[in-house]
């Protein structure tokens, strides 16, 4: 499936226009980071299984610098529950939310996932003496 829309925010995440994305069914696996593309093509099967998908990747931006993007997926079925296209929501990550390793796949699903650390517990006052 190739985009039909492209929202005008992405003009200003990657200094591209809609226009290219959509009119090139090529664009954007050619922008994505060579060492990310294949992890993020085998995660795709799991967006037609659960009907959802989160990656993050290394996008191609205009002026040639590699960002850290983070892509939902959501795929739409017809009536008769088959795939007619899906929507996908993304954004440029903050550089402090960069996955330990490239094309992080996400889940929805407690399986897997870490616990946040824990705090330490803060630091009682010195009881007096009674």
């Amino acid at each position: 499936m190739r985009p039909t829309f492209v929202s005008d925010n992405i003009r200003a995440q990657t200094g591209y226009s809609p226009e290219e994305f959509v009119e090139d069914p090529n664009f954007w696996s050619d922008r994505v980071h060579p060492d990310d593309l294949k992890a993020v093509w085998e995660g795709m099967p799991r967006l037609y299984a659960d009907g959802h998908l989160g990656q993050d990747y290394r996008f191609r931006i205009q002026d040639g610098d590699f960002r850290w993007i983070h892509s939902d997926l959501r795929l739409i079925r017809d009536e008769d529950g088959r795939p007619v296209r899906f929507c996908a929501r993304g954004g440029i990550s903050p550089s402090a939310n960069r996955p330990k390793r490239p094309c992080a796949s996400r889940r929805r699903s407690s399986a897997g996932r870490s616990s946040p650390p824990s705090r330490p517990a803060a630091p009682r006052a010195p009881s007096s003496p009674t």
